[in-house]
């Protein structure tokens, strides 16, 4: 199967005993290994096969934010490792911001198909962009970076608050239908006005001051 492979293979001599491990990057499914030897005369041996059900993996998330001021954008970083390399995901960023409810939405195509510094725009319409920053095929991790634009500290009008906290949820979900999910925090401070310039001039006596 093109979404498995063979390593460790080991034979001892003296008694032609040997071993090998089998990986398989692509679940669920169930299948059959089977094995036939064939000596340096050319003379095969008769066929082994045994079953194998290769379950499917949910992906992990991990990220954290660092804090940022109202207005500024939080720069969203992370990973989801996921043994199935033939996977597409569906990632969702809930940004917990209670003056835009929207969530983003990214659909990766199959991990091995994915490239450093790839990008994906937002399928929900808010112009949110995500960044392949790293693909492991091994483990099959991927590294990703998003941003989003906070607008104010807490819900617009103010609560008297000098900084707010948003709890942001991301879900990856994989073709499969298995689904990981990461939660991490970002505070955003108030920031005070700027203070106030005022000019100074002369004016006779009767005149307004502006």
């Amino acid at each position: 199967s093109p979404a498995a492979t063979i390593s460790n293979q080991t034979f001892n001599s003296a008694d032609g005993s040997g071993s090998f491990d089998v990986t398989f990057q692509e679940g669920p499914n169930a299948t059959t290994i089977s094995i036939q030897l064939e000596d340096s005369d050319g003379a095969d041996s008769n066929v082994s096969s045994v079953g194998v059900t290769v379950a499917n993996v949910a992906p992990l998330v991990n990220a954290d934010p660092p804090p940022i001021n109202e207005n500024a954008f939080a720069q969203l970083t992370g990973d989801f490792p996921d043994a199935g390399i033939f996977d597409a995901h569906t990632v969702t960023v809930d940004w917990d911001d209670p003056n835009n409810g929207v969530n983003s939405v990214f659909s990766l195509p199959a991990t091995n198909t994915l490239l450093v510094n790839q990008t994906f725009t937002s399928t929900a319409g808010d112009g949110a962009v995500l960044t392949i920053q790293a693909v492991d095929l091994i483990t099959g991790r991927v590294d990703f970076a998003s941003a989003h634009q906070y607008l104010d500290d807490g819900p617009a009008g103010g609560n008297a608050t000098p900084s707010d906290v948003s709890t942001i949820n991301v879900c990856v979900s994989d073709d499969d239908g298995a689904v990981g999910a990461g939660t991490t925090t970002v505070t955003v401070n108030n920031v005070a006005p700027n203070s106030v310039v005022l000019n100074s001039g002369n004016i006779n006596e009767g005149d307004t001051f502006t």
